[in-house]
């Protein structure tokens, strides 16, 4: 069974990943705490993700994939860092329990937008977030 790319890339942002830090704009690192959310529609598939960035350097992720008519939940913890001023680092656990990193850039950062860019294999693919209230 071929999984759609949606799911696959929903399943990628779960399995983010992080390391060094770096120096970072104040107002930056205040701006990204908080709760951000993003529903991404392929076809029948519909994915909606939420990253909630934490003070202490924590984030949870949340993931609700609907695919015709099934429905899957996976939530997971993970740490993260700035590595410099565009780019965060993530740290989380694999299904296996593995530790994986995972740097992202920072296309955007808004009081009520985050746009990261994906990387998708070679091809690179921009989830823009807006700010849960």
């Amino acid at each position: 069974m071929k999984i759609p790319g949606v799911i696959a890339s929903a399943c990628l942002i779960l399995l983010l990943a992080s390391s060094p830090s770096g120096a970072q704009d104040a107002k930056d690192k205040e701006k990204i705490l908080g709760k951000w959310e993003m529903t991404k529609k392929e076809k029948d598939v519909e994915a909606k993700i939420l990253l909630e960035f934490q003070k202490d350097g924590k984030v949870k992720m949340m993931m609700s994939v609907n695919a015709g008519g099934m429905k899957i939940e996976n939530s997971q913890d993970g740490t993260y860092k700035w590595a410099d001023k565009d780019h965060i680092e993530m740290t989380s656990k694999d299904p296996s329990g593995k530790e994986e990193t995972e740097k992202l850039t920072i296309k955007k950062l808004t009081d009520k937008e985050l746009v990261l860019v994906i990387k998708m294999g070679a091809k690179e693919e921009d989830w823009a977030f807006t700010k849960v209230k």
